[in-house]
């Protein structure tokens, strides 16, 4: 599963990820981890209102700041 799909979602996201010490990098942190817990809203089916922890145990995709 995560290598369908997270890694087609971030694909080339390290090419533009300077992480620490970068205006607007927190932003982007922020930005691709709502990508990801959509992609595991998606991939489980579970509801918005679900567990951001319990979530990511069901789908088993990684935490993009990670």
């Amino acid at each position: 599963m995560t290598a369908c799909v997270q890694s087609v979602a971030t694909f080339g996201s390290e090419l533009w990820w300077k992480r620490d010490h970068v205006p607007g990098a927190i932003g982007r942190a922020d930005e691709l981890q709502l990508l990801v817990n959509q992609e595991a809203r998606a991939t489980t089916g579970c509801f918005r209102t679900t567990n951001l922890g319990a979530l990511s145990m069901e789908s088993g995709l990684r935490a993009a700041t990670t």
